[in-house]
């Protein structure tokens, strides 16, 4: 998915399912279905896109 724009965090009221893949990358979502990618430890976040509400995110390892 290609970045839309940068947000200060997400709206963690609204934040249903956090993954962090490592001490630095994560991605979160949640209710009105934005997604979000960090990739310095939660400090900015990235919009990547909406699907929907969205209730988990996990990534196999």
């Amino acid at each position: 998915m290609e970045e839309l724009h940068s947000a200060p965090k997400p709206h963690f009221r609204a934040t249903s399912a956090i993954q962090m893949l490592d001490a630095d990358n994560g991605y979160s979502g949640g209710k009105g279905g934005w997604i979000y990618k960090t990739d310095d430890g939660g400090f900015n976040w990235n919009i990547l896109g909406s699907i929907g509400t969205l209730l988990d995110i996990s990534f196999p390892f």
